[in-house]
């Protein structure tokens, strides 16, 4: 018997601003339940008695901030942390405009990467 499991783990946005870029990422990535769960997947796995354990990363790539935005959220969030006092107007307005501009001119780049672990179950 095969037993697989995936989950979303990192994103990826170009941009200027560093802290603030992780502070709009690690904000949409908490939002998961088990977000940081594909690091512990091949140790699950394993635990588990499951042999043959291989994990398989998947990669989507977009140069479109229309549809990462819709995957992402990306204005939602930076708008839930100005919201919530944790950022600046000003600070997510400029990250969003940043955005924009590199969509704009053809420079819009974001990554995310999810894993998909197999094992097996032995037969006894």
């Amino acid at each position: 018997m095969c037993a697989s499991a995936s989950c979303q783990e990192s994103g990826d946005v170009r941009q200027a601003d560093r802290a603030l870029t992780r502070a709009i990422l690690n904000t949409w990535c908490d939002r998961f339940p088990s977000g940081w769960i594909g690091r512990r997947l091949v140790p699950l796995f394993l635990d588990a008695g499951l042999g043959g354990v291989v994990t398989h990363p998947k990669t989507l790539v977009s140069s479109d901030l229309g549809v990462a935005d819709r995957v992402f959220s990306f204005f939602a969030t930076a708008e839930g942390l100005v919201h919530a006092g944790i950022i600046s107007r000003a600070d997510a307005d400029r990250w969003i405009g940043e955005l924009q501009a590199a969509d704009t001119a053809g420079r819009f780049f974001t990554s995310y990467t999810g894993f998909l672990v197999s094992g097996n179950r032995p037969v006894y």
